[in-house]
């Protein structure tokens, strides 16, 4: 059986009841709970460490002033997975499977330099999902140019508010010194009163052909746009899979291997093969009752 080192700080209760849960017969599970746990643990030859995305990040100095704790040196481990928010969450319909599917990223939180392999098992899972891609859509006058915005503390942006908005707002003026077409800057939805990105942001556009939206479905947003350029957020997958261009702006984006990164080229993007980007997210997508059945723990057993 494998040795697994479960790290839980920050993690909602919930989740990790339903991660011990699962993974307690079909592997040797060993619990962090506070900083004092892993010296119980300093003998032991982990196969993997569990743990959520940003033990390496510094981006907490925005939301409050505690640090977040390493993982001593004296912790012998092969592999360490990173559990981040769900990629497949825009291309799901059953709202069910949005909450319970897991990013869980082996070694690199870059898609290009992740262990995760692409198998059979894996091959099924991207069968059982469906999704077809659409053809890479031309760049024409009267299609928008989609700015997809989150949130400005995420661990892998690390600005305060202000920088954000300065960043976005060099975006736009950088958009117009190579196109004059509409563009869309387009917020995360709102969840609850108490979001934060219910801060906006003051950004103008030189030609004032700037929309703001948010409040509609993302589709709707990417039917008018030809192209996106986008940070690091989930929703980059479903807008590159039904044919829109995307410029990346950080080696984090989900398809930063599949996207320009120069906004000069924001009228004449080029083409990716992206059935190869959709094997690699389906390669570190796993929900709940992947860890159940087991399916989880015998890819990780039959191929790391």
């Amino acid at each position: 059986m494998l040795n697994i080192l479960f790290i839980t700080f920050y993690i909602k209760k919930n989740r990790v009841d339903i991660v011990k849960k699962y993974l307690k017969n079909k592997v040797n599970l060993f619990i962090v709970e506070n900083s004092e746990d892993f010296v119980k643990y300093k003998k032991i030859d982990f196969d993997f460490i569990l743990t959520l995305y940003y033990w390496e990040m510094k981006w907490t100095k925005y939301i409050d002033n505690r640090d977040f704790i390493k993982i001593p040196d004296y912790i012998n481990y092969k592999h360490i997975i990173y559990q981040d928010s769900n990629p497949l969450s825009s291309l799901v319909n059953n709202k069910k499977d949005i909450l319970n599917i897991y990013r869980y990223s082996i070694d690199n939180l870059e898609i290009s330099k992740q262990r995760n392999i692409v198998n059979k098992t894996i091959l099924k899972k991207l069968k059982k999902i469906n999704t077809k891609i659409q053809p890479y859509k031309n760049y024409d006058k009267d299609l928008s140019i989609l700015i997809l915005l989150q949130n400005y503390y995420n661990h892998f942006i690390n600005m305060s508010f202000e920088e954000y908005e300065i960043f976005i707002q060099n975006i736009i003026n950088e958009i117009r010194m190579y196109s004059s077409n509409n563009i869309i800057l387009r917020y995360k939805i709102i969840k609850n009163d108490n979001d934060d990105r219910n801060k906006k942001i003051n950004v103008s556009d030189p030609l004032n052909n700037l929309i703001i939206t948010g409040e509609n479905p993302l589709i709707d947003d990417i039917n008018k746009s030809y192209v996106a350029i986008a940070h690091s957020t989930n929703a980059v997958l479903r807008t590159i899979i039904e044919g829109v261009h995307i410029i990346s702006l950080s080696k984090y984006c989900l398809c930063d291997n599949y996207a320009d990164h120069d906004i000069s080229l924001i009228e004449k993007p080029n083409n990716y093969n992206r059935s190869e980007l959709l094997k690699k997210i389906i390669a570190c997508s796993w929900n709940y009752s992947d860890f159940e059945s087991g399916l989880f723990i015998k890819y990780l057993e039959e191929n790391i």
